[in-house]
């Protein structure tokens, strides 16, 4: 029993460094223990789109998995790192490596124990009002309620287990075939000078300008969905760079103009300065990657959730729109029925024809079809969604009133490519009249849509007559494609139906269902605003608590690594202002220089974790548009108030974390 009270004891005595971790350790738990009992939760396969709620959740279960693997190492080699003395003065006492592995089993064992009861009993705790605050979000009904499986937690014990293992083994192969002398020359071992990297410091400036310049100038949503993980690593790689190279780099700059240097204050600020990044490099990038975790990942999912109703209209800019083939006054006479019979106002009634919309390439030589194995990465913008209808249909729901000859086409656009004389549509040359309009019932799920709506940029061609609609329509086909014949299998024009209509909730839900199953089997398409955003809401609700959870996961690990370090350079600072004070430094100068330094080096990392947030805005903005969401200005202002809420936490946890600082410092301790 020995190792047992020789384990308590150091567990004791090393309270200041254990506590935060054994904190951290169990609030971990306690979110994978949330985590898992939402997926078990039957209510899980009734809500509205639960195959992509569920999806929603298991990618973030994963991530929090691997995160908390990455996240016990990371923060358990703070503790082990300030403990080296210790385990050398175990050695020197008679202690050996083995019997030391023996100490630490059961300081593990201890700390499992408690990370397994305390995230159990936390985690369940916090189910139950996560499963609150979640059917709020997502608008689900009492199929969704609060319920605990034993298998939950089973797997969270198994997760625990794995945990603390793995970090045995980390210190097993740490104290292998070391010596008392490397024990404590290890706690107390000063990194060497720092040198100038000017070619790594230019490298990092260079990465980091390719990545920005990718974020801003990439046109298409779907180019920036592949270009973002590269922008991602990029930008990884440029941080750590700037904070080991960059910014040592720019600070012996500094040193180089002497009447600056020389001055008492900006002499010890900076050789400091160059110090501490270039001793603590690694957590300060850290600190900055994860800062920006936060803001990126809070931003997107804020975004989504209260930008719901925006992305909503562009997908159903009518509350319900209908393709079919044919539709007669019998048609018509249904919706006022159902309408009557669900207290439901309608409001007038659209009906167009036109093609389905068509994935086409357009350019300077004109409307081509796409190639038959589809489109690469770098061919999105020039790829558009053509829908194509005669000039009689145009005028029926437009009020701009247009003669077309044989010879010419109507183009509805705002984009400078067409304004042009002629155009090529396929194999024909037309006269190019331009519309007035920028609004028209598209063609996608039934729907009435703005041309600037969808991954794609949309336009609409108007000809003459329905014949020169249908042979562009079969030119514009792929060649040599099993879409084409799935294509001309279906009529060519079709007839789209579009309307609003004013009810209450559940009215115009019943009311939605009922028009739906009276045009069931004939309809090609069917599209509710009512029955979108309710499934809608349950996907950017459930992607908004994912995010807040890894906000506030993120948020934790940057408050820990934050705390643990200015326990790590309180100590290495202490002697460097003990002499400062000896040779004449007052208590409040010391003070002064310590907030300069401080202040100085925790904003750089949220400083600069804000500049990528504001460089990585414009591709935020583009991968939003795949969700149909294109309000830049929403996004712009979730932000703002994002970096606001998050500057202030960061504040705070200086602030606490600081005192530690100042107490080690002062004290001695």
């Amino acid at each position: 029993m020995i190792y047992l009270k020789l384990a308590i004891n150091s567990l004791k005595k090393n309270l200041a460094v254990v506590l935060p971790f054994l904190c951290s350790m169990i609030f971990l738990i306690s979110l994978n223990t949330v985590l898992y009992l939402l997926l078990v939760n039957p209510g899980m396969d009734k809500m509205p789109g639960a195959s992509d709620v569920r999806m929603i959740f298991s990618f973030g279960r994963n991530i929090l998995l691997i995160f908390s693997l990455i996240f016990a190492y990371y923060t358990h080699s703070f503790l082990i790192k300030e403990r080296q003395k210790e385990f050398g003065l175990y050695n020197l006492l008679g202690l050996s490596i083995k019997q030391l592995r023996y100490v630490l089993m059961f300081e593990k064992l201890i700390l499992a124990f408690a990370s397994l009861i305390g995230g159990l009993f936390m985690g369940i705790y916090l189910s139950n009002l996560m499963f609150l605050v979640l059917k709020k979000m997502m608008g689900v009904g009492q199929d969704f309620f609060f319920h605990v499986e034993g298998s939950v937690i089973l797997k969270i014990s198994l997760l625990v287990a794995l945990l603390f293992v793995m970090l045995l083994m980390i210190d097993s192969l740490k104290l292998r075939k070391i010596s008392p002398i490397d024990l404590f020359s290890q706690a107390k071992q000063n990194q060497s000078s720092p040198k100038r990297h000017q070619l790594l410091g230019v490298i990092g400036i260079l990465l980091l300008g390719i990545a920005y310049y990718l974020s801003v100038t990439i046109q298409s949503p779907l180019q920036a969905f592949f270009m973002f993980f590269i922008a991602v690593l990029l930008v990884v790689i440029a941080t750590y760079l700037l904070f080991t190279s960059t910014s040592v780099w720019l600070l012996n700059q500094l040193k180089q103009k002497r009447e600056l240097y020389y001055q008492p204050e900006m002499f010890i600020m900076i050789s400091t300065m160059i110090k501490r990044l270039w001793q603590n490099a690694m957590g300060l990038a850290n600190i900055s990657l994860l800062s920006t975790m936060v803001l990126v990942t809070v931003v997107t999912t804020a975004s989504l959730y209260f930008g719901i109703d925006s992305m909503i209209r562009n997908r159903s800019p009518e509350d319900i729109s209908l393709e079919l083939p044919t539709v007669s006054s019998e048609d018509f006479d249904k919706l006022h029925q159902l309408a009557n019979n669900h207290d439901i106002t309608i409001d007038s009634i659209k009906s167009y024809r036109s093609t389905k919309r068509l994935l086409v390439t357009i350019n300077e030589k004109g409307v081509q079809p796409v190639h038959a194995n589809g489109l690469g990465v770098y061919d999105q913008s020039n790829a558009w969604q053509l829908t194509l209808m005669t000039a009689t249909d145009y005028q029926k729901i437009a009020k701009e009133k247009i003669d077309l000859k044989t010879n010419q086409v109507a183009i509805l656009s705002d984009n400078q490519i067409f304004n042009r004389a002629e155009f090529k549509v396929g194999q024909q040359h037309y006269e190019v009249l331009t519309l007035a309009s920028k609004e028209l019932p598209s063609t996608s799920g039934g729907a009435l849509i703005n041309i600037n709506d969808s991954v794609f940029d949309n336009v609409v061609m108007v000809l003459s007559s329905e014949k020169q609609v249908t042979n562009s329509y079969k030119e514009l086909l792929p060649s040599d494609s099993d879409e084409s014949d799935r294509q001309l299998s279906q009529p060519i024009m079709r007839e789209y139906i579009g309307f609003n209509f004013e009810g209450k909730e559940d009215q115009r839900l019943m009311f939605a269902q009922g028009v739906k199953t009276f045009f069931d089997g004939r309809s090609l398409s069917f599209s509710s605003y009512d029955f979108n955003k309710k499934e809608a809401l349950s996907f950017t609700g459930g992607f908004l608590f994912i995010g807040l959870i890894f906000g506030i996961l993120f948020c934790l690990a940057t408050a820990l690594i934050i705390y643990y370090k200015q326990i790590t350079e309180g100590r290495q600072d202490r002697r460097q202002f003990d002499v400062l004070q000896k040779i004449g430094m007052g208590e409040s100068e010391v003070k002064a220089t310590i907030n300069q330094q401080m202040l100085g080096i925790f904003f750089f990392p949220i400083g600069l974790a804000i500049l990528h947030l504001s460089f990585a805005m414009p591709m935020i903005n583009k991968l939003l548009r795949l969700f149909s969401l294109k309000d830049v200005g929403l996004t712009i202002k979730v932000a703002v108030v994002t970096c606001v809420v998050f500057l202030a936490i960061y504040y705070v946890i200086f602030k606490l974390t600081s005192r530690k600082y100042y107490q080690i410092v002062r004290r001695g301790k």
